[in-house]
Parts: C-alpha cells; structure tokens; sequence
C-alpha cells in the first residue's frame, strides 16, 4: 500500500471517530443541566437569600426528577460504552466477562445491566441531587423570586411548560446530533491539516543495516 493511501485511510478513520465524538458532545450540550451543581455560575439576585423550603416546593413543580431520568438515560449508554471499553482494554479483566462482551448476543445482556445498575445507582442520588439543588436556588433567589416562580410553574401555562420539556429536549437533542456531525465534518478535516502543518514531523525509523 502506498504512504499516501494508508494515511489517507488512517485520517478518514481519525476524522469518522473523531465526528461522533463531536456529535456526543452536541448531544450533551443540549440535555438539562438542572443536575449540574457542580461550579454554578454565581448569578444571584440583589436582595438572595430564599428559604431552602421553598425552593424544594419549587422544585417539585417543575419535576425536575423527571428531567432527571431524562438526563441520565442520555449519558447511560455513553457511559456503559465507556465501561465496556475500559475492560476490552484492561489486561486483569476476567476472561469470561471479555467474552461476554465479544459475543453479539451476550453483549445486549452486559448493556442491558450495565445500564439498569447505573441508572439506579443514579436514581438513589436523586435526594442528594435536589438538596443540593434547593440550597443553590435559596442561595441565588429571594423569596419573592421563588415564590412568583412557583406561582407560575402552578399555572395551567406554567404546567404546559413543564409537560413539553421532555418532547422539546428530544427534538433539540436530534438537531444537536445533526448539528455536531456537520461541526464535526467541517472542523476535523482544517484541525488535522494545521496539526500536521505545525507539529514536528515524527522521523521515519532508520533502515536496517545490512549484514
């Protein structure tokens, strides 16, 4: 095969792999961050200091354990891939468990658990997740905002906002997917020729001397 050929080939499978990654991540992108407590951006409002009780209230209306489920059940299969991979590639790995996940038909079985047990493990975190959620809101809110907001996730249209988050997310999660692969099928392609522009050529290994 000639260089030019294999690197050819070697680019088009970098930038394939690299495209449904960019695509992941639009995906990501576009799901609920009401879970995200980690680092908030520190929006506060000028008189904050909301009771915790009725941010929980608040938090109720807008049943953000359902956004939630909604959150988690995108990452699980990213994550359960992520696992499956980590023990193809671990050499003390039992045997039988990498020949469970060779095996087409045992793979859907180890899918299929791995995704139950990380979503219940998720859904056992959920309290903790609200807690959290309910101080930030008490931290960053009076209680004037907090009550008006409940007042408003209460109404018919406030509930009808609520109801159509989860066939909006579905939606804006399909475009995100488009829109990651079309990013990604545009952008791979100009980073990989300025890395290879700029990046010190690798030297080619010297040829054996001959007897």
């Amino acid at each position: 095969m000639a260089q030019g050929e294999g690197e050819g080939r070697e680019g088009g499978g970098v930038m394939r792999r690299m495209t449904i990654a960019a695509a992941a991540m639009a995906v990501l992108s576009v799901t609920p961050v009401a879970a995200q407590t980690a680092n908030p951006v520190p929006i506060v409002t000028a008189a904050a200091g909301g009771s915790v009780e009725t941010a929980t209230k608040l938090i109720a209306a807008l049943q953000l354990r359902g956004t939630f489920d909604r959150t988690f059940q995108q990452l699980t299969p990213l994550i359960s891939n992520g696992v499956i991979a980590s023990i193809q590639r671990a050499s003390d790995a039992p045997a039988d468990l990498k020949a469970k996940i060779e095996n087409p038909a045992s793979r859907q079985q180890v899918e299929k658990i791995l995704g139950e047990e990380i979503m219940k493990s998720y859904r056992a975190r959920y309290a903790q997740i609200i807690d959290a959620t309910a101080k930030r809101y008490a931290a960053t809110f009076s209680e004037a905002d907090l009550k008006a907001a409940l007042a408003f996730y209460q109404t018919p249209v406030g509930q009808r906002f609520i109801a159509a988050q989860s066939t909006l997310q579905a939606e804006l999660g399909e475009q995100g997917r488009a829109i990651g692969a079309e990013a990604g099928r545009e952008a791979i392609p100009i980073a990989i020729k300025r890395i290879m522009g700029t990046a010190p050529a690798v030297p080619a290994p010297a040829p054996a001397a001959k007897p």
